[in-house]
């Protein structure tokens, strides 16, 4: 996939993506169905964007996303438990745990995100990161990484209506 390679510190960046990191809210497609908090459209349009990538020719996607939930007491769930898997060749869909009420919910979806960031760099060194429509709370630990690490960071905003419909 084209990428202007930036100059860092008197060296040139790779020109092609091989690996990317994605933030976003895309889970599976079947757990997204039967998810009330998911709205369909959102979800599709991400898991295109991912498909689209790889079809462009990055190898390797993992995205470490979060499971849509409304915090309790209005939300029915104290805990959201993770989920991770293979969901095509070159993509692999990582929702990580956290608790759902309010101040907790914040701090351990920044605090997954980013040790599950830095474990998945351990296996493999992306070549950029991608939020989507994600929190400050999400974006901000893809951000610290990418401070940490010289990784680019690109955070993409796009507004869908929130139907199940779309």
């Amino acid at each position: 996939a084209p990428f202007d390679g930036v100059e860092k510190g008197g060296r040139k960046t790779s020109t092609s993506l091989e690996s990317l990191f994605f933030y976003g809210s895309f889970t599976h497609p079947d757990i997204a169905r039967i998810n009330r908090y998911a709205p369909a459209g959102t979800n599709r349009f991400q898991h295109n964007l991912l498909k689209g990538l790889l079809r462009e020719g990055i190898g390797r996607i993992v995205s470490i996303s979060i499971m849509p939930a409304l915090a309790y007491p209005k939300g029915d769930l104290i805990l959201v438990r993770g989920r991770e898997s293979e969901l095509e060749k070159g993509l692999r869909v990582i929702n990580i745990p956290f608790v759902n009420i309010h101040i907790l919910k914040q701090l351990t979806i920044f605090l997954g995100i980013l040790v599950r960031t830095l474990k998945e760099a351990r296996k493999m060194r992306p070549d950029a990161l991608l939020s989507y429509n994600v929190r400050p709370f999400c974006a901000g630990a893809a951000a610290l990484y990418s401070r940490l690490s010289g990784v680019p960071h690109v955070v993409m905003v796009a507004d869908f209506e929130n139907r199940r419909d779309v």
